[in-house]
């Protein structure tokens, strides 16, 4: 019989560093992902363990458009904006995002100085929040992908209990994409 052993998990020591609510946050998040049909299916009944266990005031899960032009929300909290489409381009939060490729970490999406160090077209679109009435403050953005192929764009705004969110929060982001990426259609 030839057996071979599971591929360690690489994020086993993020998750032993966990908290016991965490890590029961994180679980529930796993059964529901496994037991959905569709990524669609499962998102309403994720959002409050998503918040949870990213400590995030709102998030919005963004899908890559098939034209390859621009991204959709294909979930969020809030009810006050019923679409949000944006170009794939660096002109955006989520959308610099989805064409670098890389995460980022902000601590006040309102300091224009500190987004045109991360890319010098980088903005945060007030618009979003005048029209919903939300404020938001800090934000964390990482990629949803399967390998390499950008799937779409995981964002979290508005850190609970803090002014910002940490390279910790940041990990169990990415961590969380990762995991979103298997059931992602």
């Amino acid at each position: 019989m030839n057996q071979t052993a599971p591929e360690p998990n690489p994020n086993a020591a993020l998750i032993d560093t966990l908290s016991q609510n965490r890590k029961e946050l994180l679980n529930a998040i796993n059964k529901s992902l496994n037991e959905a049909a569709t990524f669609a299916d499962v998102l309403p009944d994720l959002e409050g363990y998503m918040l949870k266990f990213l400590e995030g005031q709102r998030l919005t899960v963004y899908q890559n458009a098939r034209d390859g032009q621009e991204i959709i929300a294909k979930y969020k909290t809030g009810q006050e904006l019923l679409e949000i489409r944006l170009p794939l381009t660096a002109t955006s939060i989520a959308g610099y995002v989805a064409v670098s490729g890389n995460p980022i970490r902000i601590d006040d999406v309102y300091d224009v100085e500190a987004l045109h160090k991360i890319h010098k077209t980088l903005n945060f679109n007030a618009h979003f929040d005048q029209r919903s009435g939300f404020r938001s403050r800090s934000m964390m953005v990482v990629p949803i992908r399967n390998n390499a192929p950008l799937l779409g764009v995981l964002q979290v705004i508005n850190k609970v209990g803090g002014d910002r969110f940490s390279e910790e929060d940041m990990k169990l982001a990415l961590y969380l994409a990762s995991l979103l990426a298997k059931k992602f259609h």
